[in-house]
């Protein structure tokens, strides 16, 4: 390879490495030994070791196996957040050896950077499919990774600048996902701690001062202060805005308002009457739907137990917990 393909192929490979880092081994590993592919930088070579190919072989057996599970695959990626982005500094090391002192830092740096951020945006749809909780959903999208993988590694190898074409295009649909990919963590950090927080008993009873935008908002729309209470929740099903953005939940004298903070602008959005509204239980939140089911509404479970609380009351709630 002349050295711009060379460094191009590097690249691909530490980005297929942030996704997956064992089976890029086996791929280079494979490819040198049994001579698919010529004239690899040197230190690449020590891939096709034996014992480097069966201890690759291993671990990504056991990622294979691992992935197919929610939560247990998130807890994967969560070990692997350094070791991925290593092994994809160091691929890209040894494939600029031959370069000068400088290009070789610049290839360990822009390597170790490229897998970090497929690792991170990996991690973080890995998440987000923890909100459907069930092994197909995780097959299938362990199976299109895998895929994805072996196919780059390949392409990165053989032909390097069409690698690069896809490199730019996947950073592009990553960039595009990557606010939803942030209100997703964001949602499910709250839900860890909300999850704690309920389960030891603790309400968030001295975090419910409203912001003065939605106390503005509020008065605009004539609705008695002492009657407000609000808690803290995520969109979900929301025509008016995009999916776990974060705000509050709203009940305003007999209604029930989501008011939304958004980067540019805040909205208050009308769910309906606080008694034409249902609240579903969840592993990790609870959901308040309106009736029309056109909008739903995630609470913590702090939240949620607070809402119940307060708009339940102790005996209805106990007759909504044994429906």
């Amino acid at each position: 390879m002349a050295g711009w393909e060379t460094l191009i192929s590097s690249l691909g490979l530490s980005f297929a490495s942030g996704v997956n880092l064992y089976a890029t081994i086996l791929v280079v590993g494979l490819a040198q030994r049994y001579g698919f592919i010529e004239n690899l930088p040197g230190p690449l070579h020590a891939l096709s070791n034996p014992w480097i190919l069966g201890i690759a072989g291993i671990l990504y057996a056991a990622e294979f196996l691992v992935d197919k599970f929610p939560f247990v695959a998130t807890l994967w990626d969560a070990v692997h957040t350094l070791i991925r982005p290593l092994g994809g500094a160091l691929i890209a090391l040894a494939a600029a050896h031959e370069m000068s002192p400088l290009g070789q830092a610049a290839a360990l740096l822009v390597g170790g950077s490229v897998a970090l951020g497929t690792h991170s945006t990996k991690a973080g749809f890995r998440m987000l499919a923890n909100t459907a909780p069930e092994p197909v959903t995780h097959s299938l999208i362990s199976v299109a990774e895998d895929v994805g993988v072996f196919g780059l590694a390949v392409l990165a190898l053989t032909y390097p600048w069409l690698a690069l074409g896809v490199m730019v295009a996947l950073v592009a649909i990553f960039a595009y996902l990557a606010p939803t990919i942030w209100r997703m963590l964001r949602f499910l950090l709250s839900c860890a701690w909300g999850w704690l927080a309920a389960l030891l008993g603790s309400l968030p009873q001295q975090e419910r001062e409203a912001p003065q935008w939605l106390k503005d908002q509020l008065v605009k729309g004539r609705f008695p202060a002492e009657d407000v209470r609000i808690y803290r929740a995520f969109s979900r099903t929301n025509a008016g805005g995009p999916r776990y953005g974060i705000g509050f939940l709203v009940l305003a004298g007999e209604g029930v308002l989501f008011a939304r903070e958004g980067m540019f602008r805040n909205t208050l959005q009308q769910l309906g009457a606080s008694e034409s509204l249902s609240i579903a239980e969840g592993a990790v939140c609870d959901t308040v739907v309106s009736q029309d089911g056109r909008m739903s509404v995630c609470l913590a479970k702090h939240w949620a137990e607070l809402y119940r609380t307060d708009f339940l009351g102790a005996s209805d709630r106990n007759a909504a917990e044994s429906a």
